[in-house]
């Protein structure tokens, strides 16, 4: 890997195509920028998640060799829970692609479980870090731990990887089963 670079995210995808007028007006603009980047990224072999991606964005990594993964939960700070990343893990396997949890705290600090601090009344979405952890294996995507220096629970991590540091993860992500997606099957 060129630089020691490990793999390139683009965060906010999303934003990026709603947000920058030329993408929406002039054809295949979009399009262009995001085989600039593939391109930079075979170069350099450095793979690239795509992070908050459109499926427009997921649909166009078809021809786009050096994206792998992209992730398929909400971002971490804007949610409680981020957790759901099975529905859109079916549309990862029909690309290739790899879907990944946003990283995640292994410990629960402090100062997000007073009142009035970063999370404030949305709730904390480190408020389940084994399960946060657990997700974020079965995704089969990147496993990003967030934790200050020194802050992380080397007990849940050590769960989630074989003593070489090696993620152990299945050979397909965890997805919704059928009966999460027909209407009339009661699941409850």
């Amino acid at each position: 890997v060129a630089n020691g670079m490990q793999g390139f995210e683009n965060d906010f995808l999303n934003y990026n195509l709603l947000s920058v007028p030329l993408f929406r007006k002039v054809y295949d603009s979009s399009s262009k920028w995001l085989r600039g980047m593939n391109a930079a990224g075979l170069k350099h072999r450095v793979p690239i998640q795509m992070c908050m991606g459109l499926p427009s964005d997921l649909m166009a990594s078809l021809e786009l060799d050096a994206v792998t993964n992209y992730r398929a939960s909400t971002d971490y700070a804007l949610s409680g829970e981020n957790i759901d990343v099975g529905g859109s893990a079916l549309l990862a396997l029909g690309l290739g692609l790899r879907p990944s949890k946003d990283n995640f705290w292994t410990r629960r600090p402090e100062s997000a479980i007073e009142t009035g601090k970063p999370w404030g009344d949305r709730g904390n979405p480190g408020c389940n870090c084994v399960l946060n952890a657990m997700v974020a294996t079965l995704s089969t995507g990147p496993f990003g731990i967030a934790d200050k220096a020194g802050s992380t629970n080397t007990t849940i991590v050590a769960q989630a990887c074989r003593r070489d540091g090696l993620i152990i993860q299945p050979d397909r992500p965890a997805t919704y089963i059928d009966a999460m997606l027909d209407s009339t099957t009661s699941l409850g």
